[in-house]
């Protein structure tokens, strides 16, 4: 089966987003779609695309292809993430959010390395 990197980052991209919402207590399948969303959940979404962008370490094209977004948008909303780390309860679900994302991340590649 060929990798097809555009793919795995969109999969990814939604793996992200089912974590954070989790973690933030959303039940809100909007939160998974494309299209304009109400402002209220949109620090779901700016916060998986944050996290992507720094514990992948992808570029704002990269999560843009992911998120089906245009790259000025991701640097909108992980400017916009950055700025509401000085509150100190979302830095910790943040932190928490990026340790979880490290530690699947590394469990995924373990697994595709074995098959």
């Amino acid at each position: 089966m060929k990798y097809d990197k555009n793919n795995y980052d969109a999969v990814l991209a939604k793996m992200i987003i089912a974590n954070v919402a989790l973690d933030f207590g959303v039940n809100n399948i909007r939160v998974f779609s494309n299209e304009k969303i109400p402002a209220h959940l949109c620090y779901i979404r700016q916060s998986a695309i944050y996290l992507m962008h720094i514990v992948c370490q992808y570029s704002y094209a990269r999560v843009g292809t992911a998120f089906n977004l245009h790259a000025s948008t991701i640097a909108y909303a992980c400017k916009t993430i950055e700025n509401f780390r000085d509150d100190q309860v979302f830095d910790g679900k943040l932190v928490h959010l990026e340790s979880c994302l490290q530690v699947n991340l590394a469990q995924f590649a373990i697994g595709s390395s074995e098959s």
